[in-house]
């Protein structure tokens, strides 16, 4: 179940004026993102 709701989690590719953004759709997304204390908005590797 999990990992089906996260599945449908959309990455915005950022540009040089905006950063990359995660399309939550939904709340239980959210939810989820908060129990796994995942910060989304770090990426994986330093901006380059």
């Amino acid at each position: 179940m999990i990992f089906y709701h996260l599945g449908e989690l959309s990455l915005r590719i950022g540009n040089l004026t905006a950063p990359p953004t995660v399309q939550i759709t939904r709340g239980v997304q959210l939810h989820l993102l908060y129990l796994l204390d995942s910060d989304i908005r770090q990426t994986r590797w330093p901006q380059t």
